[in-house]
């Protein structure tokens, strides 16, 4: 039996190519992967399935993006969230990081750091702790942080979704 075999992965992409890649990858390394185009059934199938991780690969529209992670969190509270976006700007990292996301993958990526992210996650749900920022990003992510002015990040106050 695989390692990953009772990890749940909803793979929610936009891109049909893309979103089949990593489906694919996901299900080559033993994750249970459904993969959704669309996000018209996030609602449905998040109340049929108990999944431990959810990928989004992001869109330009940031604001849509966080509303589906929300809507994803509001039926299933404990699932990860994972964003992959495209050269992000910093108004974006912000917005998502201030919704309580850590976990951004910024592409393009190797797999080899993508599975890693995705041990962590697994490792996130089942400690059912806060979210870790994923190793790469850490640095981009607090250097944004700090360009707007936020040093002390015991203090600073985020909305978690």
């Amino acid at each position: 039996m695989n390692e990953h075999s009772n990890t749940s992965v909803l793979v929610l992409d936009s891109d049909d190519l893309i979103g089949s890649v990593i489906a694919k990858y996901l299900k080559s390394t033993g994750y249970n992967t459904t993969l959704l185009s669309s996000e018209k059934k996030l609602g449905e199938t998040l109340s049929q399935k108990s999944f431990q991780i959810m990928i989004l690969d992001s869109s330009e529209d940031i604001t849509k993006t966080i509303r589906i992670l929300k809507d994803a969190h509001k039926i299933d509270p404990k699932i990860v969230h994972i964003v992959m976006l495209s050269n992000p700007q910093i108004e974006t990292l912000m917005k998502l990081v201030r919704v309580g996301i850590k976990n951004i993958f910024i592409k393009p990526f190797n797999f080899t750091d993508f599975n890693q992210l995705l041990v962590d996650a697994g490792k996130q749900y089942n400690e059912n702790r806060e979210f870790a920022l994923y190793k790469e990003n850490r640095e981009i992510i607090v250097s944004v942080l700090r360009e707007q002015g936020i040093n002390d990040f015991t203090q600073h106050e985020f909305e978690i979704i």
